[in-house]
């Protein structure tokens, strides 16, 4: 782009460019290391804190239709059941966006 002003890329290209660009938290690796070990350190399942990480939900509501583990199942078996409240996950969140931006 930078040496023909006039290209424009195929939509499918601009529109993971755009998705790219706007979820991109990997300029700074610090940041990037410190929002991992501050989601794994809730006791979140690896795919959990990736979906997390990756879909950045902006709070519990959403996550728990976006990552449907993260509810307590009835009919999971009590050392299965993590009871995140809403509260503690909005503030997995919050801290997680703040690391994002950091």
């Amino acid at each position: 782009m930078e040496e023909k002003p006039n290209f424009q890329p195929q939509p499918l290209v601009q529109k993971t460019l755009e998705y790219v660009e706007k979820f991109n938290c990997g300029n700074n690796p610090e940041a990037v290391q410190a929002m991992r070990q501050y989601i794994i350190n809730f006791g979140l399942k690896g795919y959990e804190w990736g979906l997390i990480a990756n879909l950045m939900p902006e709070d519990a509501d959403e996550a728990n239709k976006l990552i449907p583990t993260l509810v307590d199942n009835p009919d999971d078996p009590p050392e299965e059941h993590r009871g995140i409240a809403a509260e503690e996950l909005d503030r997995i969140l919050t801290e997680v966006q703040n690391l994002r931006h950091a």
